[in-house]
């Protein structure tokens, strides 16, 4: 009852098959509904977890369309070979006309070939990090996402940190697979992720999925990975090195992140989203009758449209409303997508603030507002692994201490940035011409220049630029973490006493990537 209340009808989803044609967007014809592949997609978007996210899209398709918006529900596509979100086709209908849907947005799934399908748990457990996506790029906009700047040239994972595009969007879908692997009914679902001891399980996205499922419950990637150039595995040219500093997944447990790359972290941004919706406050606390009469179908009759949804729904709803508000009004390059979008939330429903605050301070380990986080978390490591019981406990105290105060600072400050980051600073990109990489590990061709935010960049990056060295890094990564960042080349110079030729080359760099902006716009 609750869905068509939303829907305004009976929900139908259009499953599409890619035709062979050459000319023009891709062209697809409706499925055969009789056909065990359709069947079997049927039943995964018929249960009832992913019912109550499709609901979700459809609440967010009324409250665009009461803005002046006409966004059209998203398709879902089989046999895709890239399983992504993509807008614009052309669909094939029974009469053999062809239908033009330049601005429609359609979830590609990876459902095989006609003969080889693919499991339904593969396909079960990627839809909703899909749908995601689709659902983020209506909310956003598809201009206002595409001019978000993406200057990270390489393949993004859940542990690196790329950038603040890259990790909002990245991150979103990411916490759709944690959620999914919570909520299904599928036995093979819950045990993705798990361990398997075929030699399969080494491939680089099933080591990928691994950590992400694993990873973002137990917000495991807000330390630092650890220097590959001290593994023994870490050895050859520089580009393999820095795969491997990417993909082995070793972190300092000690060590975390500073400002930037927490929120350069997909790993940490989708620990976020999956905290914020899973949290009981966030969950029960309702908006006004008002606020969700915005998410019903037009000729939809109720007494209080905020029964409508479930507590889950009600998390997505607030989110969405604020996602919305934030991505298309507070457009900056050095204000982190993620976290306008948690001061916006506070704003819009101020019996959240207080809760959605803290968990953005405790997801980021307090590191964006209190200098003493770092140092305080390294000494909670050291004492909890010697088995410091009485020490660690007085510890623990000063970081509650110290997560009281934070949050107390951040609720009293009118202004994003000085309420929840003030040590974050403007992000020190460098660009370098000298060094190509390829955009996917298992590519072979290099065809685009290394980037790297000095204010994020691990260990193995740095040692990129030629002739700095192990202790420079070093050197870096310490100041970087007393300072929060650096604020320009001659200051890293300063507090990291480099020599002037590396100073010269870094600066090259800077120039380098401030002349190609245009290449780090979202495609």
């Amino acid at each position: 009852m609750s869905f068509c209340q939303v829907r305004g009808e009976r929900p139908r989803w259009v499953l599409m098959v890619p035709q062979q044609d050459e000319e023009g967007p891709p062209l697809y014809r409706k499925s055969d509904p009789d056909h065990p592949e359709t069947r079997a997609v049927e039943e995964i978007l018929s249960q009832d977890y992913i019912r109550s996210m499709l609901k979700v899209g459809w609440a967010y398709q009324n409250f665009l369309a009461r803005r002046g918006e006409n966004p059209h529900p998203p398709y879902f596509a089989l046999r895709a070979s890239d399983p992504r979100p993509a807008a614009g086709f052309r669909l094939l209908d029974d009469k053999g006309v062809v239908r033009s849907m330049p601005r429609t947005f359609y979830v590609q799934l990876f459902t095989g070939a006609e003969r080889e399908p693919v499991p339904r748990a593969e396909v079960e457990s990627i839809l909703l990090h899909e749908y995601g996506h689709v659902l983020l790029f209506q909310l956003a906009g598809l201009q206002a996402l595409s001019e978000m700047p993406r200057p990270y040239t390489r393949m993004h994972l859940c542990r690196t940190a790329t950038d603040y595009t890259n990790a909002l969007n990245e991150g979103w879908g990411i916490h759709f697979e944690c959620i999914t692997r919570d909520l299904s009914p599928s036995e093979e679902v819950r045990s993705i992720g798990d361990f398997d001891p075929r030699p399969w399980s080494h491939f680089l996205t099933e080591e990928e999925r691994r950590a992400r499922l694993n990873g973002v419950p137990a917000n495991a990637f807000i330390c630092e990975p650890l220097d590959a150039a001290k593994l023994s595995s870490a050895t050859g040219p520089v580009t393999d090195r820095l795969v491997y500093q990417a993909t082995c997944g070793v972190a300092d447990p000690a060590k975390l992140r500073p400002p930037q790359g927490m929120l350069s972290c997909e790993g940490v941004v989708a620990a976020l989203f999956y905290r914020i919706v899973r949290d009981p406050h966030i969950r029960q606390s309702r908006a006004s009758s008002e606020f969700y009469s915005q998410f019903l179908a037009p000729r939809a009759k109720v007494t209080d449209a905020g029964s409508v949804f479930s507590p889950r729904e009600n998390a997505y709803l607030k989110l969405g409303a604020a996602l919305h508000s934030a991505l298309r009004e507070d457009q900056s390059a050095d204000l982190p997508p993620t976290l306008a979008l948690i001061y916006r939330y506070g704003e819009m429903f101020g019996a959240d603030r207080r809760r959605i605050y803290r968990l953005f301070l405790e997801t980021t380990a307090l590191v964006t507002i209190c200098r003493q986080a770092p140092s305080l978390y390294r000494k909670m490591h050291y004492q909890g692994s010697r088995g410091l019981a009485e020490s660690l406990r007085k510890t623990g105290e000063e970081w509650e201490d110290l997560r009281q105060h934070a949050l107390k600072q951040a609720l009293q400050s009118t202004d994003p940035l000085q309420a929840l980051a003030p040590r974050l600073g403007r992000q020190l990109w460098l660009q370098n011409d000298e060094l190509m990489v390829p955009s996917a590990y298992w590519l072979r061709e290099a065809n685009q220049p290394l980037t790297m935010n000095v204010n994020a960049a691990p260990a193995q990056d740095l040692q990129s630029v030629e002739g700095l060295d192990g202790q420079m890094a070093a050197r870096i990564m310490q100041r970087r973490e007393a300072l929060g960042h650096f604020t320009c080349i001659e200051h890293l110079q300063k507090e990291a006493h480099l020599p002037r030729e590396v100073t010269g080359r870094l600066k090259q760099m800077r120039r380098s990537f401030s002349r190609a902006p245009a290449r780090y716009l979202m495609r």
